[in-house]
This record gives structure tokens, sequence and C-alpha cells, in this order.
């Protein structure tokens, strides 16, 4: 009774090592993802800036200086929205890849319990 034990827990110990390097590696993905699209949004904001800067550069006229700010700022309105959309999208994917290696560990467990149960079983 005790080898079946043993096995069952060198199995367990194993199937949730794998689980963890797994999610190891699902986080490092998403933080990497998560990073690469901060970055994205910094460069953005440091453009965006110098064209707000650059639409007001040179202009006298209130009326001139209002339609260049306006246009600027319809398209940073633009760019925010797919970043934004781009960000949720990220989130969802994210929360799919979690849900399907929550399954897949759950799935490793039950197997080895699973497994334990029919040889505790046999030896009983």
């Amino acid at each position: 009774m005790q080898n079946p034990m043993m096995n069952a827990f060198v199995s367990l110990t194993n199937a949730s090592l794998n689980s963890a390097k797994e999610l190891i590696a699902l986080n490092g993905k998403l933080m990497t993802s998560a990073l690469e699209r901060q970055i994205e949004a910094a460069n953005w904001m440091v453009a965006a800036s110098e064209a707000q800067l650059n639409a007001a550069k040179d202009v006298k006229d209130p009326a001139e200086f209002m339609q260049k700010q306006t246009q600027v700022l319809e398209a940073s309105a633009k760019e925010m929205t797919a970043m934004a959309e781009a960000n949720t999208k990220a989130m969802a994917d994210a929360g799919e890849a979690y849900k399907a290696w929550m399954q897949s560990s759950s799935t490793a467990v039950e197997t080895v319990v699973k497994g334990a149960a029919e040889e505790a079983k046999r030896a009983a």
C-alpha cells in the first residue's frame, strides 16, 4: 500500500511542478505583451505631445490654433480608442489563456488522483 501512495505522491508532485512551469511561461508571455503595450503607449504619448506643440507653433490666429488643436485631438482620440480596444482584447485573450491553463492543470491532477485511487483499490 505504501508504494502506490508514494507513486501517487510523486506523480502528483510532478504534475504540480509541470503546471507551475506552464504558469510561469504563461505569466512571462503575458507580462512581455503588457510591457510592449505600455511602451507603445508611452511612445505614442511623446509623439502626440510633439504633434500638439507643432500644431501650436507659429500660429497667430486663434481660429487656426483651435482648428489645428482639434485635428490633433481627434487623431489622438482615434489612437487612444484603438489602444484601448487592443488592451481589452489582450486582457480577454489572457483570461482565455489562464482558463485553458487551469483546465489543463485540473485535468492532469484529476488523472493522477484517479490513477492513484485505482492503484489503491488493486492493492487493497
